[in-house]
């Protein structure tokens, strides 16, 4: 029995054994499956987060090409080498391949016309306060003498529409072309005409839209801003609208070119735009749309040839400025010319294109005293002429330097075949080594250098005059304005210059800062300069002296005085003051100010008529809900409301809430307010 119970038992122990045996072979069967996915995961890891360096290109196949000096230039810009890994190129991949699921294809809405067609129009009035005569400057609005066109735009938006069952679509942004009829202190809204984009392409709207009447009154032409829904490709689209039945508006041509909207010019039934394109990094030679400016229509767009590109050595964005001149009636192209990184600042005049290119220009200098190496950096604005024809034909003139940077357009003014331009310079200095330090300090004859060359840093206002035909400088007055300023307005008239300068500028920060005490206002103080220019042997100015705030433009008004629109004694407040030259001063006439406000900054936004003695321009009050249109008439003496301030009322589905859209007209004693969808009268005699 006893030797049945061992056999028992040591089948069991054997048994035991087994299973023991067993599962440590399961135990490690499974541990080294974990590890064997612990391995996977850590090189799928790797491989997925481990960075690698791309970038790099080959243009051995191009080197036959017209473009290939340039092609070079933008590979050094475009290729610079860059860290990635796979995981963010899956990453790239996936939101391209699933990019546009959150669209609806809408549906068309037209509006219906409010009225039928009245008489033909029967002449041409000018609203837009042009720089230059005979260059008419694009605006959101015009008019003839009996009707008024203005660009508006719709944002997207969801629609409920009652079609076999209520359902909720999606209405893409548009442009919107609306006309209005206009008779003596009536006005009526008569269509709206939506200008939609390519199938493929949205309008993601700029502050560049710009829209001109012809001069027989039967075409509107539009120029926006237009992108691909789903890719980087920005355009500038041409639209001519036929308005010989103001009721009835049609599209009848359309026209495009690369990069985003600048500006634009009428001249004489020849419409030249300007657009700005960039380059993206790491552009696809094979693909010329990719690196080289277009012009043409969709699926039909043709680059530009090597020998309308300018190319300057000065070279520093992969960015161009195309110019294009088109036929304003039938939109055919007449010439194009691209200027490559050059910048969106330009100036129209009767005989010429300018463009400008900010560059700076460094120098190094040696001092004896501790082996100190100093660095100088020099701004300068490259200018480009280029002439335009009146078959619409462009040349590339030639470029000339002037010290410092242009504010705006109006910094720019050509008379007698002379430019005259007024910059702001900035330039700075500063050790290359850090060799001078030593412990016992600075030595005293290099830090009076040191000292020295801080006078570099501080802004300084220059004007020049620059002789068209060899570009040699006629005449210079350099730092004419007290230290720390810089140009914030310019307007030339004739002979005579105005400028307005200011220490500094209600920015980002507006013109606040803190101490101790908490947030406080930085007072800004300008003076405003008036120049003569009639003896450039001899040029002469005088100035206001410094007065509180500064103004963001300058125009000849009424009775000889002179115009600003701008900021007062702090960010939130508008300032509207007159000037006038008596005698060796430039003195206030009156001015009108108004506190707690925000208000329009854009020039185009201003309604000025001088003969009237009118200012208006959109309001933004603190203390109220709803924005205004100020109206001001000036008296002979100071400035006043007019009746009162007033709301813009009526059709108000939809506005942008944009106060440098807000425009206005006078039109036999009564003042036309028009903005987005809405639109308002009142009459002042």
């Amino acid at each position: 029995m006893r030797k049945t119970e061992e056999r028992i038992a040591r089948i069991l122990d054997k048994v035991k054994i087994q299973e023991r045996e067993k599962k440590k072979r399961k135990n490690i069967l499974l541990y080294s499956s974990l590890a064997a996915c612990a391995a996977l995961v850590l090189a799928l890891n790797l491989w997925l987060f481990i960075p690698y360096t791309v970038g790099g290109y080959d243009l051995s196949s191009y080197k036959d090409s017209e473009y290939y000096t340039l092609m070079s230039k933008i590979g050094e810009m475009t290729y610079s080498p860059e860290t990635t890994n796979h995981f963010e190129q899956f990453q790239m991949a996936f939101k391209k391949a699933t990019a546009g699921d959150e669209f609806m294809t809408p549906p068309t809405d037209p509006m219906q016309s409010s009225s039928a067609s009245e008489t033909n129009p029967s002449h041409y009035e000018e609203v837009t306060n042009n720089q230059t005569a005979g260059v008419i400057e694009g605006d959101l609005f015009k008019r003839s003498s009996d009707y008024v066109y203005y660009l508006s735009r719709r944002p997207g938006q969801w629609k409920v529409i009652e079609e076999d069952g209520v359902k909720e679509i999606y209405v893409r942004p548009a442009y919107l072309l609306r006309t209005y009829s206009i008779k003596r202190g009536v006005y009526h809204f008569i269509s709206e005409f939506e200008i939609a984009p390519q199938e493929t392409h949205r309008f993601p709207f700029s502050d560049n839209d710009e829209l001109y009447l012809s001069e027989d009154l039967k075409t509107v032409t539009v120029v926006l801003s237009e992108d691909e829904s789903y890719s980087a490709k920005s355009y500038t689209t041409v639209v001519s609208i036929d308005v010989s039945d103001p009721a009835s508006p049609r599209e009848i041509g359309r026209a495009m070119a690369s990069g985003f909207p600048v500006t634009s010019r009428m001249v004489n039934n020849t419409l030249f735009f300007f657009t700005r394109f960039g380059i993206l990094l790491h552009p696809d030679f094979a693909k010329p749309e990719e690196y080289l400016p277009q012009f043409g229509t969709v699926g039909n767009m043709q680059p530009l040839p090597m020998e309308n590109i300018y190319l300057p050595e000065t070279a520093d964005s992969a960015s161009y400025l195309l110019v294009c001149s088109l036929d304003a009636s039938t939109l055919a192209l007449k010439d194009t010319s691209a200027l490559f990184s050059y910048k969106p600042t330009v100036y129209v005049s009767g005989n010429n294109i300018f463009a400008t290119h900010e560059i700076r220009k460094e120098s190094e200098a040696s001092f004896p005293i501790a082996n100190a190496q100093f660095k100088y950096h020099y701004g300068y604005t490259e200018i480009y002429k280029i002439g335009y024809h009146e078959s619409g034909a462009l040349s590339l003139d030639g470029s000339f330097e002037v010290h410092g940077v242009l504010n705006d357009q109006y910094s720019l003014d050509e008379y007698q075949n002379v430019l005259r331009v007024v910059t702001t310079s900035r330039d700075d200095c500063y050790d290359s080594q850090y060799s001078y330090a030593t412990e016992e300090g600075v030595p005293d004859e290099l830090q009076e250098i040191l000292d020295a060359n801080k006078d570099l840093e501080r802004p300084k206002c220059n004007l020049y005059c620059i002789d068209l035909d060899d570009f040699s400088i006629i005449s210079s007055i350099e730092d004419f304005s007290d230290p720390d300023e810089s140009v914030k307005s310019v307007r030339f008239a004739g002979e005579k210059a105005y400028v307005c300068t200011a220490t500094g500028d209600y920015g980002w920060n507006g013109g606040y800062d803190w101490n101790d005490n908490g947030m406080i206002c930085i007072p800004v103080n300008d003076p405003v300069f008036e120049f003569d220019l009639s003896d450039l042997d001899n040029v002469t100015w005088t100035d206001t002296g410094t007065i509180p705030g500064y103004s963001l433009s300058l125009i000849e008004f009424t009775d000889g005085t002179l115009l600003g629109i701008g900021y007062g004694d702090s960010a939130t407040t508008l300032k509207i003051e007159l000037y006038r030259r008596e005698g060796d001063k430039v003195i206030s006439v009156t001015k009108f100010e108004l506190e707690n406000c925000s208000f329009a900054t854009d020039f185009k936004a201003y309604f000025i008529d001088a003969e009237h003695g009118l200012v208006g321009l959109g309001v933004d009050r603190r203390d109220k809900s709803d924005e205004e249109y100020l109206l001001l008439r000036y008296d002979g003496v100071q400035f006043f409301e007019v009746g009162y301030t007033f709301e813009i009322a009526g059709g108000s589905y939809y506005y942008s809430g944009d106060l440098n859209r807000m425009r206005a007209c006078y039109i036999d004693g009564y003042v036309y307010m028009f903005w987005d969808s809405r639109a308002n009268i009142i009459y002042i005699g």
